[in-house]
């Protein structure tokens, strides 16, 4: 009985061995790189942020069609439970760069890191993590009274017309 189970569970062995050698091998191939984060606010005044991140050396796709893939990066906030979370993604192009522009961020200061997948041929990475601070976006209207003053003795009534133009 115990030679029939050995015989059994050697060639399951064998595969299982076979498999993570192999995963380990393939990963070994894979080129060291290094991920740099930057930072812009939108020149638009939108509020945006713009985040720009460099894959060094540029990835090598396994085929050089124009659509290869040379992996992603995915920007990252600590939250307050001291976890990552997702801001977005982007592909990285054949000169190692991507760009994410995120709507707006929370008022206040931000934890951020950019995370490279990598690739067959080129190794993940993550950058340092970057404080960055997230300011309130000026209001996209004004406003003006008609007319500008108005002096009310106690009892009486009075209106004022505000408009508020649309800016293009």
């Amino acid at each position: 009985m115990q030679s029939a189970l050995r015989t059994t569970l050697s060639p399951l062995l064998v595969v299982v061995v076979f498999a993570l050698a192999s995963a380990a091998f393939g990963q070994s191939h894979a080129i060291a790189t290094s991920t740099t984060l930057t930072t812009a606010r939108a020149s638009d005044g939108s509020g945006k942020t713009i985040f720009t991140v460099q894959v060094s050396p540029a990835p090598q796709a396994a085929d050089s069609s124009e659509n290869a893939d040379h992996g992603s990066v995915t920007v990252e906030e600590n939250g307050s439970d001291n976890q990552p979370h997702s801001l977005g993604s982007a592909f990285v192009d054949a000169e190692g760069n991507a760009t994410l522009t995120v709507p707006t961020l929370s008022v206040g200061i931000h934890n951020v890191r950019a995370v490279y997948s990598g690739t067959e041929s080129a190794a993940s990475s993550t950058s340092e993590t970057k404080g960055i601070t997230s300011e309130a976006a000026a209001p996209d209207f004004s406003l003006t009274a008609s007319p500008s003053t108005l002096n009310l003795t106690a009892g009486l009534q009075s209106s004022v017309a505000i408009t508020i133009p649309l800016r293009a």
